[in-house]
């Protein structure tokens, strides 16, 4: 798993994840999401994720809970199915691509 942290825009965090995201990874992700500076809006791209662990949605859970008005951006099934089966996905925007969740209307 890899995870880039870039800043698209001034008081926008885009952390793009790549891989699987299991117990053995997860720390890069928690670590990036802990990273993130508080008031800032944070998009985590997971449309190249190919496995989404529990820990791992415990994580962005976590980081929302942060109030850091955290947007999801996937289309895959299997990371809309670990939402939907852990009853997760009304917690979270999730839009399906980046561009959708840079517009400035997002979460205001």
């Amino acid at each position: 798993m890899s995870v880039t942290v870039s800043t698209p825009q001034q008081d926008v965090v885009l952390l793009t994840v790549v891989g699987e995201v299991d117990a053995l990874t997860v720390g890069g992700l928690r670590a990036a999401l802990g990273g993130v500076t508080e008031g800032s809006r944070l998009v985590v791209d997971l449309s190249r994720v190919d496995f989404l662990s529990c820990s791992a949605l415990e994580a962005l859970a976590v980081a929302n809970r942060r109030g850091a008005g955290l947007v999801l951006v996937t289309t895959r099934y299997i990371v809309l199915r670990a939402l939907e089966a852990t009853g997760l996905r009304g917690l979270f925007a999730v839009l399906p691509a980046v561009p959708d969740a840079l517009d400035d209307t997002v979460l205001r």
